[in-house]
């Protein structure tokens, strides 16, 4: 089983830490925002992950390689996020 830590604070950035298994080494991914991110969450089979800025955007991340699927403008700051339960949208 996979356990998650997110680092997030008054940067610009949040730093994705995958703890793996004993025998695997650790990875990190660094999901990058203009501004401060507020939040961040795995979809529900935590194959991508949602994060959402004070730069008025919410991203869409790969969660195996941290590569930005997509990116949602918006016009104020997006301060939070949640998934449906099967993964497909999320609000």
């Amino acid at each position: 089983m996979k356990r998650f830590v997110f680092f997030v604070g008054a940067v610009a950035m949040i730093a994705v830490l995958h703890i793996l298994p004993l025998a695997a080494q650790d990875a990190q991914l660094l999901l990058q925002h203009a501004a401060v991110v507020t939040w961040a969450g795995w979809s529900p089979d935590e194959s991508l992950i949602l994060t959402t800025s004070e730069d008025s955007s919410a991203r869409v991340w790969d969660a195996g390689t941290g590569e930005l699927a997509r990116i949602y403008h918006h016009t104020a700051p997006v301060r939070g996020g949640i998934w449906n339960a099967d993964g497909t949208r999320f609000m």
